[in-house]
């Protein structure tokens, strides 16, 4: 796949031009040409790669499994251009925009779409805010915030 960037007439000496439309974590080779009277000539192959981007990812949702466990879903639609070091969920209690600093479930390494998980060993009848997250050479990306809710706990009443 060639693409030509034709960028004046008539020069002498050097010229600049920008690429742009570039692909993240992408590798190109270009070379400058010149054309006149006698034909194409062209100048040396150079390449160069583009730097990775920050993963998309996305929270899908999440659901009451039972006291002490949710079950959430998520996606990674597009890893940045590099591999993906870690993805997964974080959540608290008290953080409404919860980030790797909080608690953390990895669930794997290397995702390119759906994955899910539970968390387990939360506390009955509370809500957590979560959100899915997958981290790159270039840095960690959130989905939304969703907030998944535990069962009520079974309280045994003792009537004297």
């Amino acid at each position: 796949d060639s693409n030509t960037i034709q960028d004046g007439q008539n020069i002498e000496g050097s010229f600049t031009t920008s690429l742009t439309g570039l692909g993240v974590g992408s590798t190109y080779y270009v070379r400058a040409y010149a054309i006149n009277s006698e034909g194409i000539g062209y100048g040396e192959q150079i390449s160069f790669s583009t730097s990775a981007g920050t993963p998309t990812v996305e929270t899908i949702s999440g659901s009451t499994v039972d006291t002490n466990t949710i079950a959430v879903n998520g996606e990674v639609s597009d890893n940045g251009g590099a591999d993906l070091s870690s993805y997964g969920f974080v959540y608290s209690i008290t953080d409404p925009t919860p980030t790797v600093s909080n608690s953390v479930v990895e669930v794997g390494k290397n995702i390119q779409g759906l994955f899910s998980s539970e968390i387990d060993g939360l506390q009955a009848s509370t809500s957590y805010y979560v959100r899915a997250y997958a981290t790159n050479e270039a840095g960690t990306s959130y989905g939304d915030v969703i907030s998944v809710d535990t069962a009520e706990g079974n309280y045994l009443n003792i009537i004297s």
